[in-house]
């Protein structure tokens, strides 16, 4: 790779990583151009050189570690064995394949999945971008409907959705630590446990799952 290319590959990514925390902290209208390339001391045109435009520059920012997700979901949910299991056992394992990979990240991978997991937790409140996340994140939930459905027979396709959805909506808030369980708690338990947090999320929608074939 040239010198020039260096340098082109080494801008685009200041960009991606500084839109990512500004995005993160003030959410995309809170956010200029002129605030992102300020924050990453490159030439305002920067951005409109790598990304034409900022809803562009969005999306990359959501699909550049989306992609290393999913790939780390898929391999865990490839490995699970579900004739062998339980059915509890199973939706366990489901569980635990989709949620573990965005802990692993958070917790051993680059600063920047922080940052990451922030973003996705405003992504997922907002109905404007709905098909993004549909665009980026629909295959491997399906994938995991199916396989719920697989271990589960008797639980039908309304509620395996349904299941999903809670599944991903505790599983946003847990890793957005938004210091909501430190101040509720008067700084007795942390947000920023995630080890903790995270098995006990595990159990936690494992038995929700499990219990609404009882209902």
């Amino acid at each position: 790779m040239t010198t020039r290319k260096k340098s082109a590959t080494a801008t685009r990514d200041k960009l991606l990583d500084v839109a990512e925390r500004l995005f993160a902290e003030r959410g995309f209208d809170g956010v200029s151009v002129r605030d992102i390339t300020d924050a990453a001391e490159v030439r305002l045109a920067s951005v409109n050189y790598h990304f034409k435009t900022k809803q562009n520059l969005f999306k990359e920012v959501i699909q550049r570690r989306a992609s290393v997700l999913n790939d780390d979901r898929r391999a865990a949910l490839e490995e699970i064995e579900l004739d062998t299991l339980s059915p509890q056992q199973g939706v366990q394992a489901i569980a635990r394949a989709f949620i573990y990979p965005i802990y692993q990240r958070s917790t051993l991978g680059d600063p920047g999945w922080k940052n990451y997991c922030r973003l996705i937790a405003q992504l997922a409140a907002l109905r404007s971008s709905s098909e993004l996340t549909a665009e980026t994140f629909n295959p491997v939930a399906l994938d995991v409907i199916d396989r719920l459905r697989t271990v589960l027979p008797d639980l039908d396709e309304r509620r395996a959705h349904y299941a999903l959805q809670y599944l991903i909506g505790a599983m946003v808030y847990v890793f957005s630590e938004n210091e909501r369980l430190d101040i509720l708690s008067n700084r007795a338990y942390s947000s920023h446990d995630l080890e903790a947090l995270c098995a006990d999320l595990v159990t936690f929608v494992s038995g929700g799952i499990i219990a609404m074939l009882a209902s």
